[in-house]
């Protein structure tokens, strides 16, 4: 990545402005995204209707009969200019979420596929996904849809050459290092290696996601014989808890 160009302000039509902190993921630079993406919801410009963080860049959203967009793009760019954002500190309250997943069998039926591709034991494989504590880094594609980053260099993997056309809410994806995790049943390329009861989306609730960016989310192997004694209920009711 060239430093050197990054943060850079890109009009995006004509009621949008999009704000790029790199070219690829890495902490520092999803942490810029987060950073600015909360500092923005503390100090709203007047005209602002919506914040939409992605893995590496944010788009702000705003009325263009209420606010000129090149002065959003220069109140971008001042902004900007008022710290180093890629160390800066998330003005929110993030969460740390154990979800309890069944891996293989009918709830993971990539899992030996996955093995296979990372020259691992599926037990290795689940060993290794379980183990690791994953940062949320965007919701998109289908509402309620989490990515998480960043599995260890064996999970490098490509998605599948083939697209399964609907995987239940709940299923762990993986491909290139990261974990999706739909809120909504979706079509994938990505292979599934299991699945967790919780319910990430719940389009009832006065706000819909479990899950924000910037959240902590790491997966518990249980049986499937377990999974029906799981207590969906409790990971809503405990949301701002800071740990569920």
């Amino acid at each position: 990545m060239d430093e050197r160009r990054y943060p850079e302000v890109l009009a995006a039509g004509e009621c949008a402005v999009l704000i790029v902190f790199g070219d690829r993921y890495s902490l520092s630079v999803n942490n810029a995204v987060l950073a600015f993406d909360a500092e923005i919801r503390t100090d709203p410009f007047d005209g602002l209707d919506e914040t939409v963080p992605g893995i590496a860049s944010l788009q702000l959203r705003f009325d263009p009969l209420a606010v000129d967009p090149k002065r959003v793009e220069a109140w971008c760019r001042r902004k900007l200019e008022t710290r180093d954002w890629y160390s800066a500190r998330i003005n929110r309250t993030a969460n740390s979420w154990v979800f309890p997943t069944v891996y293989g069998g009918d709830s993971g039926p990539e899992l030996a596929e996955v093995a296979d591709k990372a020259g691992l034991r599926e037990d290795q494989v689940i060993d290794a996904h379980s183990g690791a504590h994953l940062r949320v880094v965007m919701l998109g594609f289908t509402p309620g849809t989490a990515y998480l980053a960043e599995l260890p260099g064996e999970f490098d993997i490509a998605r599948r050459k083939s697209i399964t056309p609907s995987v239940p809410s709940g299923s762990i994806l993986i491909a290139m290092r990261q974990t999706v995790l739909p809120g909504c049943p979706i079509p994938t390329g990505w292979s599934v290696i299991g699945r967790t009861k919780i319910e990430t989306f719940r389009p009832g609730e006065r706000n819909p996601f479990l899950l924000s960016p910037g959240d902590s989310v790491r997966f518990e192997a249980i049986r499937e014989s377990d999974a029906g004694s799981v207590d969906l209920e409790r990971f809503w009711n405990r949301r701002g808890d800071g740990v569920s």
